[in-house]
């Protein structure tokens, strides 16, 4: 009998699916199917030359990935590098300038000289000097006077502009020199100036509306400013800060003498006795000259 027939026909198409044999046949083609799928896909995922692709591949990543990392610190260390040997050659130039400018020796302008130089010191201690603490009189003027020298604080220098001084008084005989004054004498001139004008005040050789007048309209000498207020404020203003410039910081106590109070204590102090050489030594004469 055909497949399907039943006695006395055919059976229909619907009933012929509906069959207990045909469902097997048919459960067992799908589940066919569905195993071949499945070792289909399983093959494809599993097998040993699959899983070998996806390691080198995830190898071959992590490479890559460790191979830009080694770049990009490699490139900071070099530039680093190069930075840092950069400064190191800015730093040997700067040394090299500054050694070749000290084997040079050039001075600073106006303050090295060397007959200036070197000048020893000596401890010493307020002393009374009871001719200086007179009023004015002709000996203690003449006492004042002398403490700038016998040119009156003068000095001249040769060829000054190798100690990198600007240009002084122009020597009036040599070409080679120059007239200077010094920080020192400058002061003491200034004091002797107020000195002065007090006690032409207290003496009554000078009046206000003469000490405040006008100076005269042409200055012919090295600082001719005798004149006055003019002058007296400045030789005020350059003692204070001569004073604060040197800065002497000896510790002073009173001395008590005759009921009085001095303040007083020891200090070192340079040896007048070789500035007063320096003054003679190189002394120009001055004497045509008002200060």
């Amino acid at each position: 009998m055909p497949f399907g027939a039943i006695r006395g026909g055919f059976l229909p198409s619907s009933a012929r699916l509906q069959s207990p044999r045909y469902a097997a046949v048919k459960e067992y083609d799908e589940n066919e199917r569905q195993s071949s799928f499945e070792e289909t896909n399983s093959d494809t995922f599993d097998r040993p030359g699959a899983r070998g692709n996806r390691w080198r591949d995830l190898v071959r990543m992590l490479l890559l990935g460790i191979t830009v990392f080694m770049t990009a610190f490699a490139g900071t260390s070099a530039a680093n590098a190069f930075r840092i040997a950069g400064c190191q050659v800015r730093k040997e130039h700067h040394f090299r300038n500054h050694a070749a400018s000290a084997a040079v020796s050039v001075p600073e302008k106006g303050t090295r000289i060397p007959f200036l130089e070197n000048v020893p010191m000596k401890p010493s201690n307020f002393t009374p000097d009871e001719l200086l603490g007179l009023p004015a009189l002709l000996e203690s003027n003449k006492a004042w006077d002398a403490l700038i020298g016998p040119s009156k604080g003068y000095i001249e220098i040769a060829h000054p502009e190798q100690y990198g001084l600007p240009p002084g008084v122009r020597h009036p005989t040599d070409p080679d020199k120059s007239v200077y004054g010094l920080a020192m004498t400058h002061q003491l001139h200034c004091l002797i100036r107020i000195r002065k004008i007090y006690y032409d005040f207290v003496d009554g050789r000078l009046t206000a509306e003469s000490f405040h007048a006008s100076p005269p309209l042409e200055l012919t000498g090295i600082l001719e400013l005798n004149h006055g207020s003019l002058h007296l404020n400045h030789c005020f203003d350059y003692l204070q800060e001569g004073i604060r410039c040197a800065a002497h910081m000896d510790v002073q106590y009173p001395d008590m003498a005759n009921g009085v109070g001095i303040l007083t204590g020891e200090r070192m102090c340079k040896d007048w006795t070789h500035v007063y050489g320096i003054l003679n030594e190189h002394a120009f004469d001055a004497s045509n000259m008002t200060l």
